[in-house]
């Protein structure tokens, strides 16, 4: 706690002070501090998460834009595509999945990796970053990356828009960890998610996730801060057994002001971490869990998803079963924005139905930018999605001017069979060609 408190008071606040005066902005990757990285997210202007390698959680990655969402930064950023594959491998296909997975984790702003200094008449292929994936113009894929930056432009302008849509609040009971006696001081490094394995907070992320629950992480500073959106209406509570004396006041303030606290486990279990004034501050304890437990929007029980579906918290269900995957934003018309991604490796066609109240839909084919509009029937929607295709779908209560959407079908292009022997031929590259490669 004593380290927590010294990184977030004489690192992330001397800095943020010091950049200011200056009129800079702040941009901080908080992971792999030992302290709660929310907090230090949460401080910078810019909220910042990275990926590297296969395999990235998105329950870890959502730190960063859970941290962004609660403090109302506009902006939250990812250092991205370090190292997805070894050298040369990462393909233009990959990376724009990867795309899609920190779009779909809540960031809106993609900072690419940094690339080596070569010198023009340095040896091909010049120079190299050891991060592996070489966006720069020695690679081949170099000639096609405007395709893909052209499709991230097109998807941050509508995920800076407006604001997050998360109903949610999950708490992360770090005291938990925090008075946990084995083992060494824990970083929260961003590159695996070992320190969430086991811990009750990781299980019940996870089935948020798996049913189609949007939903943020909160810290015990800003749960004691309350200062949240409005759109805003729950707090999950884990499993946990240590809740400080001031968030466990927090609670009872916010269900008393009209916010739902569903917990997983029971408030008489609860204690208080630390040893100073022990006794004084169990009773303490005592007296507002009791207050809380009393309160008419507080609920224990061991089926958090169940005691959310029971009340408009925006549960998308048509993620459940399927491999779409979505997050939504509140446009300033009123509108809801959904950004949906066909994350599977087989086409979607059928019927979805959002939450979000309306009886028309706009859609933007978010790699062409072809626009259509459609009519939501008591079905919801009818969408078809190619695998690794993404759309953005505005629900809206009014008809909208333009194209009706024609059976609410994606353009594919021309797809033309290869039925007849083919030939690969190289033309750029270094330092020397291969031959042509026949396939047959």
């Amino acid at each position: 706690q004593t380290l927590d408190e010294m990184i977030l008071d004489h690192f992330s606040d001397t800095w943020n002070t010091h950049c200011h005066a200056r009129g800079i902005l702040t941009r901080n990757q908080a992971h792999g501090s030992p302290g709660n990285i929310l907090d230090l997210y949460a401080k910078s202007d810019i909220p910042e998460t990275e990926i590297i390698w296969d395999g990235t959680n998105p329950l870890v990655q959502k730190f960063a834009s859970s941290a962004g969402h609660v403090a109302g930064k506009p902006l939250i950023s990812a250092e991205s595509f370090t190292w997805l594959s070894n050298h040369w491998r990462s393909d233009l296909a990959k990376i724009k999945r990867y795309t899609d997975y920190l779009f779909l984790c809540g960031i809106n702003h993609i900072v690419c990796h940094g690339n080596a200094y070569s010198p023009a008449d340095a040896e091909w292929p010049g120079w190299l970053f050891y991060a592996a994936t070489q966006l720069n113009s020695r690679n081949p894929i170099w000639r096609d990356w405007p395709a893909l930056s052209s499709y991230i432009t097109r998807c941050q302008s509508f995920l800076q828009a407006g604001k997050p849509d998360e109903r949610v609040l999950l708490y992360w009971p770090l005291p938990d960890l925090s008075m946990n006696p084995e083992g060494r001081l824990p970083h929260y490094g961003i590159h695996s998610d070992f320190w969430g394995y086991g811990e009750p907070l990781r299980a019940t992320a996870q089935t948020l996730w798996d049913d189609g629950v949007p939903f943020d992480y909160v810290s015990d500073r800003q749960l004691q801060r309350g200062e949240f959106a409005p759109s805003y209406r729950a707090v999950v509570l884990p499993p946990l057994h240590y809740l400080p004396l001031e968030t466990a006041q927090a609670l009872d303030r916010l269900a008393s002001s009209g916010l739902r606290i569903i917990s997983s486990s029971a408030p008489t279990t609860w204690d208080v971490p630390g040893l100073d004034s022990l006794a004084q501050r169990r009773r303490q304890l005592h007296r507002i869990t009791k207050s809380l437990s009393s309160r008419k929007l507080f609920l224990h029980t061991g089926d958090v998803v169940a005691a959310l579906a029971a009340d408009p918290f925006g549960t998308e269900r048509f993620q459940e079963n399927t491999e779409l995957r979505c997050i939504r934003r509140l446009l300033d018309n009123g509108n809801t924005l959904y950004f949906i991604v066909n994350r599977g490796d087989h086409a979607f066609r059928n019927w979805i139905k959002p939450t979000a109240s309306g009886t028309h839909a706009i859609l933007r084919d978010a790699w062409t930018g072809e626009v259509g509009t459609a009519r939501l029937t008591s079905r919801g929607l009818k969408l078809q999605l190619q695998p690794h295709q993404s759309v953005f779908v505005e629900i809206s209560p009014t008809e909208p001017t333009g194209p009706h959407w024609s059976g609410v079908t994606l353009s594919q292009g021309n797809l033309e069979p290869l039925t007849k022997p083919w030939t690969v031929s190289f033309i750029a590259g270094g330092p020397s060609l291969p031959k042509p490669l026949v396939r047959k």
